[in-house]
Formats: structure tokens, sequence, C-alpha cells
């Protein structure tokens, strides 16, 4: 590392998400944590929240992305880790990181940097990008199971939630993966769209019993077939219930539209009615359950594998990979552009995220 106490800007560190991250930064890593926001108030609040847990490794700094000079910002850091929803600045951000030296972990669903990838190795930075658990876990959980089987044949990730949504900004990620429209899955030995035939029923045990799933993107399992010699993977999710996923549904073709006239047009509205919506009809307790069910052989036999990782905060879940997945960018750095689901050892991986909090079991059972 470029120096032997590294510094970690988080920049949206004042949302959510972003000061869970923060926080777990002072409690599993040595970093020195700078707070980044908008808001100088906010900034200072969630400063002084974090000093109890740090006081002489914290502190906090004032930059819109889309207008400020980030050269001199991110002067002197390691690392950026980026959690706000503002997409459109992800470029910007990304492109200062490389001019000033400095590597990048984004937790965007979206990934905008593809067409950098050459730059970001040429310059010797270590990109991380889908940080989080949607994306990030797919691909760590379905390779995370490969080791387990002579054979590997299959492997279906799925995930139900319930959860509160504090802000309307944290449900716009969920818009831009409806407005993504039918997503592709791997079946038969090659990718293909999906159609509403590809539902699958799971049984996530309690509290959320047996859901009807349907596919979503998650382009970090593109290489993943060819690599683990698999004939299907997919990820699959379950809705929110009743008058929430009817609004999904319908929101679904709207979306589509509006973002192929201008892509992101009308995010933060549809976003406003389904948190609306979801927390007027949120039933039951707020959590998480994620897991693979991974078939293959083993000593000549058909079986089936389950990984299955549960937590009681969605938004707690989706930190704690992240902070996983740093502890081992700390460990080893590497050089280039990666997908979190691809950049990480699963089973380390598994075990920080365990450590930190998230129940996780492996169960066997006979394929029929």
């Amino acid at each position: 590392m470029e120096t032997s106490v590294p510094r970690c800007l988080v920049v949206g560190g004042t949302g959510g998400v972003g000061a869970l991250i923060a926080e777990l930064l002072l409690r599993e890593t040595n970093v020195r944590v700078t707070v980044a926001g908008r808001s100088q108030e906010r900034v200072a609040a969630m400063v002084a929240q974090l000093r109890a847990f740090a006081s002489d490794r914290v502190a906090g700094c004032v930059v819109d992305l889309a207008h400020d000079d980030l050269d001199p910002v991110l002067r002197g850091y390691t690392l950026v880790v980026q959690v706000t929803t503002a997409t459109a600045a992800i470029p910007r951000l990304a492109d200062a990181c490389i001019r000033m030296g400095v590597d990048y972990v984004d937790c965007s669903t979206q990934h905008v940097l593809a067409s950098r990838a050459a730059e970001v190795r040429d310059a010797g930075r270590c990109f991380i990008v889908q940080a989080g658990f949607h994306p990030g876990l797919p691909a760590a959980f379905v390779r995370a199971a490969a080791s387990s089987f002579d054979r590997y044949d299959a492997a279906v990730v799925a995930m139900a939630m319930r959860a509160r949504f504090r802000t309307e900004e944290s449900a716009v990620e969920i818009v831009d993966m409806l407005a993504a429209g039918l997503p592709e899955i791997f079946a038969d030995g090659h990718w293909r769209a999906s159609t509403y035939r590809d539902a699958h029923l799971v049984d996530f045990g309690a509290p959320f019993g047996t859901q009807r799933c349907y596919p979503i993107d998650m382009p970090e399992l593109r290489t993943v077939p060819e690599s683990l010699g698999l004939r299907k993977v997919m990820t699959v999710v379950g809705g929110f219930g009743g008058p929430t996923d009817l609004l999904l549904m319908a929101l679904m073709p709207i979306a589509m539209i509006a973002y192929r006239i201008r892509p992101g047009w009308g995010r933060r509205t549809f976003a406003r009615w389904f948190v609306r919506c979801a927390n007027r009809f949120l039933r039951g307790a707020p959590g998480i359950v994620f897991l693979v069910d991974a078939e293959g052989q083993v000593q000549g036999r058909a079986r089936r594998l389950r990984i299955r990782a549960e937590h009681a905060d969605p938004f707690a879940f989706t930190a704690i990979p992240v902070i996983a997945c740093i502890r081992q960018y700390l460990a080893q750095h590497q050089s280039g552009l990666f997908a979190m689901g691809n950049f990480v050892d699963p089973e380390p991986l598994l075990a920080d995220m365990e450590r930190m909090g998230i129940r996780i079991d492996r169960t066997w059972s006979d394929r029929s």
C-alpha cells in the first residue's frame, strides 16, 4: 500500500449503508476514515457519532461529486468507497481516482466503468465495482460451492427481503433493475432471454417460507459458467408481497420506456412511489435470506448443497460483504477492474461475514 496506515474516503458516508460501512471500517480495519457528503450538518453529525468507535481515525469532508474539483479532495487517500446513488457522477469520480493514484470500490448496482478497464490496469490501480450483496454475492456464493463437487452442474441463487426503506434514494437501484427489462439466464449451456416460465418456487425457510421468485440480471455471473463448467446459472428474487408486487409489475414497462427515452428519467419519482407502497404494506419483521442451491456429483451420487445466509437488517447485509471484500483488498493489492463477486476469495469472505453477524448455514441433500 502507499501508506503505512491507509486512508479511506467514504463518499455517501452519511446515508444508511454508507454510515454502516464507515462504522465497520473503523471496527474491522485499521484505516483512517473520512466521511464525505454534500451536507455539512449531516457530515458533522456522522463524524461525532463515529468518534465513539475511533476518535483519532475519523474525519469529515463536504463534497459535491458533480461540480467540485475532485483532484485536491482525493489527494493523500489510498481508497475511495462510493456509496451514493449518483450514478451519473461515477465516471467523473473514477477518472479522478485514476489521475490521483487512488483505488476505488463502488457499491452501485450499475457497471458504468467497463470501458476504463485497460486504463485502470495500466495505472496500477485496483477498482472493485458492484460491491454489496445484489450484486456482489451471487458469483461469490456460486464459486464457494464449487470445491464441494466432483462435477458441478447447476447453481441457482435466490434472495428474499423485507425492508423498511429509510429514504427514496435507498430504492432507486430497484427502479434501475426494473428498467433493465427481462434478464438473461444461463441454461442448457448457453445464455438466453428469460421468460415468466423461468420463475422458481424457493423454500427460504423461516421467516419467508416458500415464494415464487423471478430472474434478475447479475452481470458478475457472465464468466462463471465457463470457468466452473456449469450448464445452468441464474439469480432469482422473491417479491415484497401483495400491493407492492402489483406496483412493481406496473412500473416495469413504464420505467423501461422512460429509460429508453433518457437513462435515469423518472427514477426518483418511481422510487418514491415504491417506497411509500413498500413501507405502507410491509408485513412482518424486516430481514433478508440469501442462498445458493448448487447441484452436482459427489463420489458418483447426485447431490445438492445449499449455502444460506440470513440477517435481520438488509442494510447491514449490504455493508458487511463490502467490508469483508475491503479486508481482502487491504491484505493483497491487485491491479485491474473487478466485479466484487469475482474479486473475492469466497471462503474468507463467508468467514468474515459470519464473524460480523450474518448467520451462514450449509446443508446437503440428495437430488431426486
